[in-house]
């Protein structure tokens, strides 16, 4: 029965270390190119007005500043998606991913992958709105859009949910089994 319990077939460390690496070097990317956006605001002026076509006359400082933080709200979301897939990843490592940190680490993945999807078709609107608030009358513009990353998020989410309920039920199995011996 040892045997068993210690038993951590190498493929799923192998996966979960793997994960671990490409969680952290995609976060580390992420996050030095917010930095980039922060260092040289024109360059994120310029993102955003790509996303943004026909903006006529540019609004004030402090509007662009708005649309800047909004359009930084999924870039959040997804950070915090990388952090649960990280201790997810972790606990598996560990050989503990029927843990209770595992299972909430999932359910927080979900989340997360909901709020990049909310958080991205909202993020669209309000910067468009904002872009576009010094547009002569009639040249405002509302962007109302699901992308197909957007459907994605959530399909992501709702994976992780069920996986999540499977991990609990997984663990709940193991525990009877256990209480049997």
């Amino acid at each position: 029965m040892d045997r068993l319990e210690n038993h951590r077939p190498g493929n799923l460390l192998a996966l979960a270390g793997l994960g671990q690496w490409v969680v952290g070097a995609s976060a580390a990317a992420v996050i030095a190119y917010c930095v980039y956006l922060l260092v040289v605001p024109a360059e994120a002026l310029f993102l955003m007005r790509r996303e943004i076509p026909n903006i006529q006359t540019l609004p004030p400082d402090w509007v662009i500043g708005a649309a800047m933080a909004v359009a930084a709200l999924p870039v959040v979301a997804f950070l915090l998606a990388l952090f649960h897939a990280w201790r997810f990843f972790g606990e598996v490592k560990q050989g503990q991913h029927h843990g209770l940190l595992a299972q909430r680490s999932l359910k927080g993945l979900g989340r997360a992958a909901i709020a990049c999807a909310v958080t991205g078709i909202l993020t669209r609107t309000i910067v468009g709105l904002l872009l576009s608030s010094a547009n002569p009358p009639g040249q405002k513009m509302l962007l109302i859009g699901i992308s197909s990353g957007d459907v994605a998020s959530l399909v992501v989410a709702l994976l992780v949910f069920v996986f999540a309920n499977v991990v609990r039920e997984a663990a709940a199995l193991a525990k009877e089994n256990a209480s049997f011996v």
